[in-house]
C-alpha cells in the first residue's frame, strides 16, 4: 500500500536481514508511525503492542 505523503511525513525503506531490533527501536521513537509492510513485521509488531499494553494493566489502549 503505497499513498503519498502529506505535510509532516516522511518514508523510510529498511533492508534487513533480521527486524527484530527494529521494534524496539521504533518503539522507542517520540512520534507516530504506521508499519506498512511486511505483513510478517506487522504481525510482531501487533504482538509487541500487545505484550507492553499487557504490561501497562491496562485491557485496552488509553484514549487520546
Amino acid at each position: 500500500m503505497r499513498r503519498g505523503l502529506g505535510a509532516g511525513e516522511t518514508r523510510v525503506t529498511v533492508w534487513l536481514d533480521s527486524w527484530e531490533w527494529l521494534v524496539l527501536g521504533l518503539a522507542r521513537l517520540d512520534a507516530d508511525f504506521t508499519v506498512i509492510e511486511p505483513e510478517d513485521f506487522r504481525g510482531a509488531y501487533a504482538a509487541f503492542a500487545r505484550r507492553l499494553l499487557a504490561a501497562s494493566g491496562r485491557p485496552e489502549p488509553p484514549s487520546t
